[in-house]
Order: C-alpha cells, then structure tokens, then sequence
C-alpha cells in the first residue's frame, strides 16, 4: 500500500500542476529518463514550440532595427504589456477560479524563475540598442551551452554526445556570424 500524499501534492494533482518530488542525485536523474521516454508525444510538441520560439525571437534584432524615431524603454513598455496580457488571458482561461492556488503551488521557484526570464528579455531589447544586432544575439545564443554546462555542474545532469556535437557546430555557426560584424 502506497503511502497518502502530502496536502501540497494532493492539490497538485487536482489542479493538474506538476509538483516535484524530493528526489537527490540518480534517483531524480532516472526519474527524468523514464518521464522523457514516456511522454515522446509532448517531447514533441515541446521540439516544436522551441523551434518556433527561436525562430519568432531571432527576428527581434531585426524589428527593433527597423524601428524609427522610438527608444529601449517605448519597446520594452508594449512588449511587456502584450505578454501580461497574453499570458494573463491564457492564465485566466485555464485555471478560472484556482488561479490563486496555481500560484502558490508554483511556489518560490517559479516566482524566481519569472523574474530571471523578464529580466532576460529587458536585458537583451536594451543591448539590441547599445551593440550590434549580431553581438546580441551571439549572447543570447550561447545561453544554451551555459545552461547545459551549469546543468552538469549543479545537477549532476550528464550531458549527451549529440548534445555535444549540437554545441560544436553552433559554435561554428555563431563564430561565424560574430566574425560578420567585426
């Protein structure tokens, strides 16, 4: 007989809110093998939206280039707006009257996790407007390696050969394109 959850897991799981378990070194590790073989279908899609979302966000540099007669801070103000708004809308459809509960089970990661995001897409319309389109996002695409490698250090995550790999052609890719605008 399995023992009961905990409160905060039996409302997780109302809501259908991922909560993590407490879970140290291979044990979290194997614990997120078998959940990345048993959901190849939202791999998938998971696959496709970040594809898409580099796609939207390589085009940044672009639009804001082309802007005239409008500063950093005018940007950031509307951009900030549409995603409240977005978000918000999404947010409010979903959960409706537990919205509150979805937030505090969210819990402090996540409130850090908002904030570090928010403050990375400020961060990167304010350089768009003190460097180069291609220094920017040379920036911007070398998060990828740090997170895998901060991963590795702090998570004990190993980091796959084709992993590798990816890293070394985009590294060609990115020297490449900061070698352009120098």
């Amino acid at each position: 007989r399995s023992p009961r959850p905990a409160p905060a897991d039996r409302g997780a799981k109302r809501l259908m809110v991922a909560r993590p378990v407490e879970r140290r070194g291979r044990e979290a590790i194997a614990a997120g093998q078998r959940l990345a073989r048993s959901g190849s279908r939202n791999f998938n899609f998971g696959f496709i939206l970040t594809l898409l979302g580099a796609c939207c966000w390589s085009f940044g540099g672009l639009f804001v280039r082309t802007t005239r007669d409008i500063d950093a801070w005018q940007i950031i103000f509307y951009r900030s707006w549409v995603v409240l708004a977005v978000m918000g809308g999404y947010m409010i459809l979903r959960y409706r009257s537990q919205l509150g509960p979805v937030f505090r089970i969210a819990g402090i990661n996540a409130l850090i996790a908002g904030i570090a995001l928010g403050l990375a897409g400020l961060l990167f319309m304010l350089s768009l407007f003190y460097t180069s389109v291609a220094q920017a996002v040379f920036m911007g695409g070398i998060a990828p390696f740090t997170s895998a490698l901060l991963a590795w250090w702090m998570l004990g995550e190993r980091v796959k050969r084709p992993t590798w790999i990816a890293m070394v052609v985009a590294i060609f890719g990115l020297t490449a394109m900061l070698w352009g605008a120098a």
